[in-house]
């Protein structure tokens, strides 16, 4: 859930080193590109294909925010490989952030920090487990979407949370105005989560139950027509 803005808002910050950035492959899939161009109709499916394919070609605008700070950038089929594993481990890191990573990441990773690892995920645990969560939030009408920050473990979307924030669907919003929305709170989340393992403060931890938990995957075409219907009231 990184853009321009939020990336250099995270490079900003003086306490925050980043040593490493690794981009999974993977994220566009026929399931995401099907969910995509119905959600998104012909005109804007369009558009916004022609603009990834463009950022495709220039490298990257934040892969190239990341080289042009010096970062190293490693691009990899499988974030559990042994590439993976041995990068990770000569950088001697003491947190791994992970950010729309489309892959599980497993316990062979999970292990190499030394503090700990989290996720970012659009969503208000423990509901909206899974893909779309801002998406299927707003077809059920919920009064609020949110951003979470958790501690990972082996599971998709488990593990306690450590900073959480809501945003309320206001009535001209949309899936589009809402991901902006998420998108520029991603960094004080990240900070928030940071300084509360640092002052090991687990006070301020929530229970991501599983017993209240909801788990989503792609939107379907039902789904889909029911976000056209309330965008049309």
């Amino acid at each position: 859930y990184l853009n321009q803005k939020n990336t250099y808002a995270l490079l900003k910050n003086k306490f925050i080193s980043i040593e490493l950035v690794i981009m999974p492959e993977g994220f566009i899939n026929s399931k995401r590109i099907f969910s995509t161009f119905f959600i998104y109709g012909l005109l804007k499916f369009i558009k916004t294909v022609f603009n990834v394919l463009y950022n495709s070609i220039k490298g990257g605008s934040v892969r190239n925010i990341f080289i042009d700070s010096n970062i190293e950038v490693l691009i990899t089929k499988n974030v559990n490989s042994s590439e993976v594993r041995k990068k990770l481990k000569s950088k001697k890191i003491d947190l791994i952030i992970s950010n729309n990573c489309p892959q599980r990441i497993k316990s062979n990773i999970l292990e190499i920090p030394k503090v700990a690892s989290i996720n970012v995920h659009l969503g208000l645990l423990p509901k909206y487990r899974g893909l779309f969560p801002l998406f299927h939030a707003f077809i059920r009408d919920e009064d609020y979407v949110g951003v979470s920050v958790h501690f990972i473990n082996i599971y998709f979307d488990d593990g306690k949370i450590l900073s959480q924030k809501k945003i309320k669907i206001e009535q001209d919003d949309n899936l589009f105005s809402l991901y902006e929305k998420s998108f520029n709170i991603v960094p004080e989340l990240i900070y928030d989560a940071i300084n509360k393992i640092i002052c090991n403060d687990s006070s301020e931890t929530l229970n991501n139950k599983k017993s209240e938990s909801s788990y989503y995957s792609y939107p379907n075409l039902k789904e889909i027509s029911l976000y056209h219907k309330k965008l049309r009231l």
